[in-house]
């Protein structure tokens, strides 16, 4: 009976202790930082957040906690104060209660964590990848010095090879549910990838090899911090293809890859295809973006609701080449009553507002250009507020020199659905019939582009 009631309470125990537990904690010990605040914050796919906050002691220790349920990356940040500085800490968090202490933030030698595997594997990791990192640079830089003589060859190839797989090596003997194993191997790919834009280009086939054969379905990797640069970098990195072909279809390829992985999460594609569109859009990759679109709208297990497709809509429906749909002015400006009555050789449709701050930064510089391409080149502005209240419509507009039109219903207005305007400022520069000539992204592309038609040289 007595041995019953014992094996009882050690299940219970077991439970309370372990399943039971609700939070881990972290507990801290910066010698220098002391009563300030701390946080401890995560990854949830492309976002931060915030898992625990605290204040250090007099003595500089302070205790987080985390939930049970996240696995990943987290950065342990303290607030500088009146200075505002942060000083950021990577640690590895994976159902483990756990101290560090770090007498010096200068000196990552003097970082020591006490009871975490993962934490004292992903320390010696980065130091080991350091190093390797290290002869590496140097070897490959040696190599092609001696591309004369077999022997010393020989002993290059087989020393790079030897530091190539250090971390693999290392991966291996590490248990299957390590995430700091696989946060080290995601680390280094994202290292290897930025080192072939100076050193290495000859790699970019095998990075994108690597890239596509990333699950970015993976949590892990939604808990690692690296999807946004992973995904960003990537599209620069081709960029580097001195074959512009060869860049737009490597790039497809790994958009292709990367949509297909997650076929079987598609909250999760939609939140990543919307992640990556923003990011073409913003670096001007209008042949990726294009893409991208398109493989989203004609994607059938993604059931788009209107403003999830109207981003993508702009390349279906208003690409360069295309007619322009009319617009209703609103009031009718002048004796216009269309956008296509308006008698100009090029009309710059121009969405905006006035609560938008980058509208308040480009339309002024609209303004510099306005009357120049108006008298050189025949071009007129039309502006469409998405503003809903007409006292602060009528202040923005009260001095711009050119057709400005407004129906106060904002995203709802119908020239905004019928050319697929998602943000602000979006530009369209038609030509007289209507064609979509270019989509700008700033008043200066517009200049440089006016100046370079062959027409306009004459």
């Amino acid at each position: 009976m007595n041995l019953r009631r014992c094996l009882i309470c050690l299940i219970t125990l077991f439970v309370v202790e372990g399943y039971g537990q609700n939070n881990f904690t972290l507990n801290g010990h910066y010698l220098r930082e002391v009563n300030k605040k701390v946080k401890l914050v995560g990854f949830n796919v492309l976002k931060d957040t915030i898992l625990s906050e605290a204040y250090s002691d007099s003595e500089g220790c302070f205790s987080l906690k985390y939930p049970k349920d996240y696995v990943g990356a987290a950065i342990i940040n303290i607030d500088g104060g009146d200075k505002n500085e942060i000083t950021g800490l990577v640690v590895m968090l994976n159902h483990e209660n756990f101290s560090l202490s770090w007498n010096d933030p200068n000196d990552y030698t003097s970082l020591k964590f006490n009871n975490s595997v993962e934490n004292e594997v992903f320390s010696k990791g980065v130091m080991m990848t350091q190093n390797a990192e290290a002869l590496l640079s140097g070897l490959k830089y040696l190599k092609p010095l001696y591309a004369q003589c077999l022997e010393q060859q020989v002993w290059l190839e087989n020393e790079i090879e030897k530091q190539e797989r250090v971390l693999p090596d290392f991966r291996k003997k590490l248990p299957v549910d390590s995430y700091s194993g696989y946060y080290l191997s995601m680390r280094k790919f994202m290292g290897d990838m930025m080192l072939t834009i100076d050193r290495y280009k000859d790699q970019l086939p095998e990075v994108g090899r690597q890239f596509r054969a990333i699950d970015f379905s993976d949590p892990k990797l939604s808990s690692s911090g690296l999807l946004p640069r992973m995904l960003s970098n990537y599209y620069v990195v081709i960029g580097n293809y001195s074959d512009h072909g060869k860049a737009v279809n490597d790039a497809n390829a790994a958009t292709d890859a990367v949509l297909k992985s997650l076929d079987k999460n598609i909250a999760l594609k939609k939140v990543v295809a919307e992640y990556m569109f923003k990011q073409f859009e913003r670096f001007n990759q209008t042949e990726y973006a294009e893409y991208l679109a398109l493989k989203m709208l004609n994607d059938n297990s993604c059931s788009l609701g209107i403003s999830e497709a109207a981003p993508y809509e702009q390349y279906r429906k208003m690409v360069v080449g295309k007619n322009a749909p009319d617009l209703i002015l609103f009031p009718a400006a002048k004796s216009y009553k269309t956008l296509f009555e308006v008698a100009a050789a090029y009309k710059l449709v121009v969405f905006g507002s006035s609560w938008c701050p980058k509208c308040q930064e480009e339309l002024p510089k609209l303004k510099e250009y306005y009357s120049d391409w108006k008298s050189k080149y025949e071009l007129e502005i039309v502006f469409v507020s998405l503003d809903t209240e007409k006292d602060k419509y009528d202040a923005f507009v009260s001095s711009f020199p050119w057709i400005s039109s407004c129906d106060f219903k904002g995203w709802k207005s119908k020239s905004a659905v019928d050319y697929c305007v998602f943000a602000s400022p979006t530009m369209y520069l038609l030509d007289s019939k209507g064609k979509i000539l270019l989509k700008p992204f700033s008043p200066n592309q517009i200049d440089v582009w006016l100046e370079n038609v062959p027409e306009n040289k004459i």
